[in-house]
């Protein structure tokens, strides 16, 4: 096994039809023969994107007892991927249900529970997988209560841990590497007005909770790479955005497929911006292939 990923794993549903009208009982678009997609959200993108690259994963997360396990499950299992899904009979599958209008976003309908009762059974279930990577992929929903002990349990053992965070960034102490976006970074570590503040706040964080790597990923602007002793910015591409779901599950992907594959920090984060930046050009919820890699030059296995 080359990656473990751990976390809130998700279905994406994508309902989509033609809008016909506005309906006369409300300024709202009428959509008509709407189909419905799904796609792996979270961990669980975390991990196909990982599969889809040629890398072995296994995945571990909690999920509802209830049909959108089952299709997320055939999601899981078809990327072939090591799946361990705890089933929660008090909790829904967490979801996020996407209505598109003639290729337009109209609106997101969320169903999600919070796992937390069940995230030290999760992770007695999961603390004695073996990879040489480990994704914590931290939305906030429960699955990773148990962060801390995860962190120092895998590092202990000479995995190297990458955390997605969305809490308060003590939470994540002595983590290999962190990759928080510009709203995280500002909500847990503070505002910053240019360049130098952000790497002056970035390297007292790193410093203070143990952080060996920090990426802050900053949207069209770019990405900041920062440790305790050094930062550098890596500045975004211009095009054109088409939807940003996915963009930093895409990001710590290619992070690991780069390290894995060879690469050092710095070649392994460029690879990551150009895969997010080609990500963001598709509708949906983009799985990277080798090809994807393949056509960057980049290296593949």
């Amino acid at each position: 096994m080359q990656v473990l990923v751990v976390g809130d794993v998700m279905l994406d549903i994508y309902r989509s039809g033609r809008i016909s009208r506005i309906s006369p009982e409300a300024p709202v678009p009428v959509i008509l023969n709407a189909q419905d997609t799904y796609a792996a959200g979270g961990a669980a993108n975390v991990a196909v994107n990982l599969a889809s690259m040629g890398l072995r994963v296994a995945l571990s997360g909690i999920t509802g007892n209830d049909e959108n396990a089952v299709r997320l499950k055939e999601i899981v299992e078809d990327a072939d991927i090591a799946s361990e899904f705890l089933l929660s009979d008090s909790q829904p599958t967490i979801s996020k249900l996407r209505i598109i209008g003639n290729g337009h976003h109209i609106t997101r309908i969320d169903t999600e529970g919070n796992f937390s009762e069940d995230a030290e059974n999760l992770y007695l279930k999961t603390i004695g997988i073996k990879a040489p990577w480990v994704v914590l992929s931290d939305y906030n929903k429960g699955t990773l209560t148990q962060i801390e002990r995860y962190i120092s349990e895998f590092q202990s053992n000479g995995s190297k841990v990458l955390v997605d965070p969305k809490r308060e960034i003590s939470a994540y102490k002595g983590a290999w590497f962190v990759k928080p976006n510009r709203n995280e970074f500002v909500k847990y570590i503070g505002e910053f007005s240019s360049h130098a503040e952000l790497i002056e706040k970035a390297q007292q964080t790193v410093r203070k909770y143990h952080f060996s790597h920090m990426l802050i990923t900053l949207g069209s602007e770019g990405m900041m790479y920062v440790t305790a002793a050094a930062a550098k910015f890596f500045p975004s591409v211009s095009q054109q955005v088409a939807d940003i779901t996915g963009a930093g599950d895409t990001v710590i992907a290619g992070l690991i497929y780069g390290l894995s594959n060879g690469c050092d920090l710095e070649e392994s984060v460029i690879l990551a911006k150009r895969l997010a930046e080609l990500s963001v050009t598709k509708i949906g919820t983009y799985v990277v292939t080798k090809e994807d890699i393949e056509s960057l030059g980049m290296k593949r296995d």
